[in-house]
């Protein structure tokens, strides 16, 4: 793969995870456009998929096929492919799917026909298809009547997205963050990986706002909030928790890695200058992490532990990160 490719691609997913969509529960405006796309077209199978870096997953589906498949196993890969619908009369008779294993095994997948889902930034992050086990040939009016649907699909995300997101930082409100921590939370476990809770505060903040007002204080956390994400890459999620607090998720990583990376977002936020009334100001952070163990319950737990380690470092003299697998065993720091 060419650099300019690999960049793309990870452009696409950085697109794909800022709707936050992967691994979350079904909801019935995107189960209602898979009915409505499997009726109208008339196939047994209809799903609105989304392409990972190696998985193909499925907000929806009609048709009882897996929700999650590899990558390479999947025609929707390549449908995000496409400037177009990516139609299939016969898989049998195609390279490119004959060996698939919903070709030769159950569903037995014999035509297909996909719309890529397009972000407004132009990204295909997956497809809207229907699946039958005949051949077939849609029509072009089939084919228009996907593409509305995969618009719709669009617009519903867009939809899901204006809901979860903090209006003045930009990060996850604080419930979306919880709903996508509590997915990454049962994936991990389900894969047998680490993940690791960062929380975080601006220091003396309650400052800024008293010297330069409310309006700079906002300016001020939303340039905070910035720098962070820009930071976080596809890393994890970052959301909006309290006035002037976050709280990260790491999935896959470690104690070790959660560290580093929470160290990383330290010293960025400390030699950054933001613009303020008359000059620029200086802040930084204090942070506290905690890694996943088996007997959390949940995010509730994990939180509760990186609240402690984010106590104990303003305790210890803030701008500092904290592990809480380093605090002493029942510490309280409040």
């Amino acid at each position: 793969m060419t650099e300019i490719a690999t960049d793309t691609e990870r452009r696409r997913l950085t697109a794909l995870r800022d709707y936050k969509v992967l691994d979350s529960p079904r909801e019935a405006a995107f189960d209602r456009i898979t009915r409505l796309a499997k009726t109208v077209l008339r196939a047994p199978i209809a799903q609105i998929s989304f392409i990972d870096c190696d998985r193909q997953w499925l907000k929806a589906s009609e048709g009882g096929v897996p929700c999650e498949i590899a990558r390479g196993e999947s025609f929707c890969t390549h449908a995000i492919e496409c400037d177009g619908p990516l139609v299939v009369p016969d898989s049998r008779a195609d390279a490119r799917f004959a060996a698939l294993p919903q070709v030769t095994a159950a569903p037995h997948v014999r035509s297909y026909v996909g719309v890529p889902l397009r972000t407004a930034e132009g990204f295909k992050i997956g497809a809207l298809c229907v699946m039958d086990i005949v051949v077939r040939h849609p029509t072009a009016e089939e084919i228009a009547i996907l593409e509305d649907l995969a618009a719709i699909v669009m617009d519903e995300l867009e939809l899901r997205r204006a809901t979860i997101v903090d209006n003045l930082t930009g990060a996850l409100s604080r419930r979306a963050f919880l709903e996508a921590a509590e997915c990454e939370i049962a994936c991990a476990r389900r894969n047998r990986r680490d993940l690791s809770c960062i929380v975080l505060d601006i220091d003396y903040f309650k400052a800024v706002n008293d010297g330069y007002g409310h309006v700079a204080g906002d300016r001020a956390l939303h340039a905070i909030a910035s720098l962070l994400m820009s930071c976080m890459g596809t890393a994890g999620y970052i959301g909006r928790v309290g006035g002037e607090e976050f709280a990260i998720i790491l999935p896959g990583a470690n104690r070790a890695a959660a560290a580093e990376f929470g160290e990383r977002l330290r010293s960025r936020v400390m030699n950054a200058a933001l613009a303020a009334p008359g000059g620029s100001i200086h802040l930084t952070i204090s942070l506290g992490a905690a890694t996943l163990r088996g007997v959390d319950a949940g995010i509730d737990n994990l939180l509760c532990r990186a609240d402690d380690a984010l106590y104990a470092a303003k305790a210890a003299g803030r701008n500092r990160l904290v592990s809480a697998e380093r605090l002493p065993l029942k510490l309280v720091v409040r």
